[in-house]
Formats: structure tokens, C-alpha cells, sequence
């Protein structure tokens, strides 16, 4: 069974590791993940320091904030195509099981 693509490098350039974009509609609700956690950390942040209790607004954002970044790196790692660029998905020539077209 072939991975399925939610991720694929922005360029070929050879040289470490590629930065990655998303390419299917999987990929882009991982994005949305990262930044609901981003905002709801925000905003308990917002909540908990207007309430005089900064250090669990604090404690919420980095658990929230550790969260949607791990879930992001994970997906880009395990969904991810560093062989293939954006590009060439948008132009439908690999389709999203990875396989040229």
C-alpha cells in the first residue's frame, strides 16, 4: 500500500532537508490544526491573564502550541514527498498516491 501525499517540497535543491507545503486538502486541515491550537492557546492565554492567572495561560499556550507543531512536523515527515515539487502536483502530473501520471 502506497503513502498517501499531503505534503511535497516547495524546490529541488538538493541540500538538507526540503521545505515542505501541502498539496491536498489532508494536508491543509493539518495546517488549520496548527493554527486552531495557535489561536486557542492565544486566547486562554488573553482569557487567563485577564484574570490575574497568567501562569496557566502560559502553561496552555506552550501545551498547545507543542501540540499543533508536533502534529504538523509528524504529518510533513510521514505524509511528505521530497522527491517531487509542488509544482509538478499542481500541474496533475503525480497524483496523491505518489505515482506519475
Amino acid at each position: 500500500m502506497t503513502k498517501q501525499v499531503w505534503f511535497a517540497a516547495l524546490s529541488k535543491t538538493g541540500v538538507g532537508n526540503p521545505r515542505m507545503s501541502p498539496v491536498s486538502r489532508e494536508g491543509w486541515l493539518v495546517v488549520g490544526t496548527f493554527v486552531v491550537c495557535m489561536v486557542v492557546g492565544g486566547l486562554s492565554l488573553l482569557g487567563f491573564g485577564l484574570a490575574d492567572r497568567f501562569a496557566i495561560g502560559i502553561g496552555l499556550f506552550v501545551v498547545l502550541a507543542i501540540a499543533g507543531a508536533s502534529f504538523l512536523w509528524w504529518a510533513a515527515y510521514a505524509h511528505g514527498d521530497t522527491t517531487r515539487t509542488v509544482a509538478e502536483y499542481r500541474a496533475m502530473r503525480v497524483n496523491r498516491q505518489g505515482s506519475v501520471t
